[in-house]
């Protein structure tokens, strides 16, 4: 178990964010994050943007993978987020590429592994402009 994040009045800030801000002297009243701590969404570094490294509930996941959907629906969604999260959640990634198969030559990205109609409208890989 390791710290991940600190609450600072109601903000989640990453580890590196809170040692730019306090130095190496933190305040006591931080409140701690830790690895093995649960979450129902993905949560943010209120400083940076980086994604805190929860574990996540089955919830959590459901959310995880319904926005993956729904961006790939055209529903909406931020493919730079999104990535962001199956990145830090890699065992979601697998299991989306694993749901893929048996359906009929699904496409899949060549630089992030997403399913896609095709990889030029590929909504992660457009969004990595690669």
């Amino acid at each position: 178990m390791r710290v991940v994040a600190y609450v600072d009045a109601g903000d989640f800030i990453c580890v590196e964010c809170t040692r730019k801000r306090y130095g190496d002297t933190l305040p006591d009243d931080l409140g701690l994050v830790f690895s093995d701590s649960e979450t129902d969404t993905p949560t943010h570094c209120s400083e940076c943007g980086m994604v805190i490294d929860e574990t996540l509930t089955d919830y959590g996941e459901k959310y995880v993978i319904d926005a993956y959907h729904d961006l790939i629906a055209g529903k909406g969604g931020s493919a730079w987020v999104i990535d962001e999260w199956l990145s830090t959640w890699p065992y979601l990634r697998k299991r989306l590429l694993e749901e893929d198969k048996g359906e009929q030559e699904p496409v899949y990205c060549h630089y992030c592994g997403a399913r896609c109609a095709d990889e030029e409208t590929c909504a992660l890989h457009v969004a990595k402009e690669h």
